[in-house]
């Protein structure tokens, strides 16, 4: 009767034992679900975060290439620094016109000082003849005729010579008078070329401010559309942000009622089983009770019967059944401890499935609230990439705008007002002009 107790008990146990795994195992496979779909959902909000970041990219990479090709500052600053090399043009060829003048006058200096000098000699040479033919007056009309010759001779040589010179001084002349003809006539072609390109560089210019002006309408119109999309977006984004909020508020209000009432259905069934259980034990001990008693009366019943032969038999059967009611009160006694402890074990373990639900309640409430910084980082991210863009753009068209005024170093002085901004812009030109001059300098010296 015992064992079979024993073996009731454990099978009991073994059953409770295997009822608690089934709901642990239950509750951990929803747990898991649980955690699956926030994990899923957490993936899909990083993978749209990345493709918009890596559209954000490619946006801000074409808008680069954008700005080089369209922005109307450096169109201007380039339409200025032509103009200021045509200027420069203008000014070479002034200064060749008074290099010329000058070379000229210099010419005519030098020619009439050629032709007096030779005039002074010529003079000097009469002279010197006169007084050797004053000289020689005493020798004779033969002398006299002879030195008659002679100056002939010289005068006819003086003539010659005057003709030679006369004949190269025409023939520079008409040289330097050509090349006055062919120099006029090209300053006129080049004043032509000059004033037609002037004119096709003011009509270019007037056509180039037409389209500059058309562009920057169709650039502020752009910038019109571009800024109504962004709010459009905005507002798109803000709808879909409360949509998914109110969604995962809603599967959260869900799941927060399937824990709660699978925990009240829980905490209900255990009720039961352990009402079953004490019933039933109830029922054992009545059995038992009435059984003890009729046994006990039996055994009163025999004893009063007996004679005395029998006392010492009925005495160690007494004893036999102490014995035995001694062992199933201690059965007993265990059984009561160990269903103690069950039921404490019990509570304990709904005491720790009570917080471990707190816990899973608190961790969702920790992710949502993880996943709303999240959404605000991203947000953050989006206007930090907008304002990096800005910047990016000023800072691309500050760096073109540098090289255009480096590249055009040596036009600083002949650029049209208003191309050059401050004074460190007008430094920084003729620094780098006179670094490029010593740098010719040095290879001219090698």
């Amino acid at each position: 009767m015992v064992k079979d107790e024993f073996k009731r008990h454990g099978r009991e146990v073994r059953e409770r034992q295997a009822e608690q795994q089934l709901l642990e195992d239950m509750y951990a496979a929803e747990q898991q679900r649980e955690l699956s779909a926030v994990a899923a959902a957490e993936a899909d909000a990083l993978a749209a975060a990345l493709s918009r970041q890596m559209q954000l990219q490619e946006a801000g990479s074409k808008e680069v290439q954008r700005l080089r090709e369209e922005s109307a500052e450096l169109r201007e600053l380039s339409e200025k620094i032509r103009a200021a090399r045509v200027n420069k043009e203008r000014s070479l060829q002034l200064q060749e016109k008074a290099t010329l003048a000058a070379q000229e006058a210099e010419y005519d200096r030098v020619y009439d000082k050629v032709i007096m000098q030779q005039d002074s000699e010529g003079l000097a040479a009469q002279q010197a003849a006169e007084a050797a033919r004053r000289e020689a007056g005493k020798l004779g009309m033969q002398v006299l005729k002879q030195q008659m010759q002679e100056r002939l001779e010289l005068q006819r040589r003086a003539e010659a010579e005057f003709a030679r010179e006369r004949c190269l001084v025409d023939e520079v002349v008409a040289r330097i008078q050509a090349e006055d003809r062919m120099e006029l006539q090209a300053r006129r072609s080049k004043q032509a070329d000059t004033k037609a390109y002037i004119e096709g560089f003011l009509k270019e210019q007037e056509g180039a401010k037409s389209a500059a002006r058309a562009a920057a309408q169709a650039e502020e119109q752009r910038i019109q559309d571009y800024w109504a999309m962004v709010a459009q977006r905005d507002a798109e984004e803000a709808a879909r942000k409360a949509a998914r909020k109110d969604a995962a508020d809603r599967v959260y209000d869900q799941l927060r009622l399937e824990q709660e009432a699978a925990l009240r259905a829980k905490e209900e069934e255990e009720y039961l089983i352990n009402l079953m259980h004490e019933e039933e034990l109830a029922e054992r001990r009545r059995h038992e009770a009435e059984a003890a008693a009729a046994k006990r009366e039996a055994a009163k019943q025999e004893m009063m019967a007996s004679n005395e032969a029998m006392l010492r038999l009925k005495a160690e059967r007494e004893a036999a059944q102490r014995a035995e009611e001694e062992v199933f009160r201690q059965a007993m006694m265990a059984k009561f401890a160990e269903d103690d402890r069950l039921e404490q074990l019990n509570a304990q373990k709904r005491r720790l499935k009570v917080a471990e639900h707190k816990r899973a309640v608190d961790r969702m409430l920790e992710q949502k609230l993880e996943r709303y910084e999240e959404a605000r980082r991203a947000e953050e991210a989006e206007l930090a990439a907008r304002q990096a863009a800005e910047a990016a753009r000023a800072a691309i068209i500050a760096d073109e705008r540098r090289k255009l005024l480096l590249q055009a170093a040596d036009l600083a002085e002949f650029l049209p007002p208003g191309a050059v901004k401050d004074r460190q812009e007008l430094e920084l030109m003729r620094q780098h002009a006179a670094v490029k001059q010593q740098q010719a300098g040095r290879i001219e010296g090698r």
